[in-house]
C-alpha cells in the first residue's frame, strides 16, 4: 500500500533565513501574494525531495539563498516575513499550499496520492523549472 504523503511544509527551514531580515510593525496579515505561496511550495519540495526521494541532492547554500531572498521580498513589500511563515499554517495557507501541490501532480500526470507520484512530479518540474533544478537534483 502506497504511503499517502503531501509537499511538507514547515518553518523551522524558514526559521534559520529569517535571522538577518528587518522586521518591522505590520498589519495582520490576511492574504499573502502569489509569489509567497509559490516560493514556499518550490522550498517544501525541495526539503520533501531530500527527505523522501531516493538520491536526491540538494544544495544547501542556494536552497537558504532563495530562502533569504524570498523573506526579503515579503519585508520590502511591507509583509512581515515572520507573520508570513505563521500564516502559512492556518486554513487558508494550508489550501494555497494543497492546491499548488494538486496542480503539480496534475501537471505532470502522477498519483494525486503517494509519495512515488510526489517524487516522480518534482522530478519531472526540475526538467522544466531551472531555479529549482539549481537547488535540487533527483537522479
Amino acid at each position: 500500500m502506497a504511503r499517502t504523503r503531501h509537499i511538507s511544509f514547515g518553518c523551522t527551514a524558514f526559521a534559520v533565513a529569517l535571522v538577518g531580515v528587518p522586521i518591522g510593525a505590520h498589519a495582520e496579515i490576511t492574504e499573502l501574494p502569489a509569489y509567497a505561496y509559490d516560493s514556499v511550495a518550490q522550498v517544501s519540495m525541495v526539503t520533501t525531495a531530500q527527505t523522501e526521494c531516493d538520491g536526491a541532492k540538494v544544495n544547501e547554500r542556494r536552497l537558504r539563498r532563495t530562502m533569504s531572498k524570498f523573506l526579503e521580498q515579503l519585508s520590502v513589500d511591507g509583509v512581515d516575513p515572520v507573520a508570513a511563515m505563521q500564516f502559512m499554517d492556518t486554513e487558508v495557507g494550508k489550501a494555497e499550499l494543497t492546491s499548488r501541490e494538486v496542480e503539480l501532480r496534475t501537471r505532470h500526470g502522477v498519483a494525486p496520492e503517494g509519495i512515488e507520484g510526489l517524487c516522480a512530479a518534482i522530478k519531472a518540474e526540475l526538467a522544466v523549472n531551472k531555479d529549482l533544478a539549481r537547488i535540487v537534483k533527483i537522479p
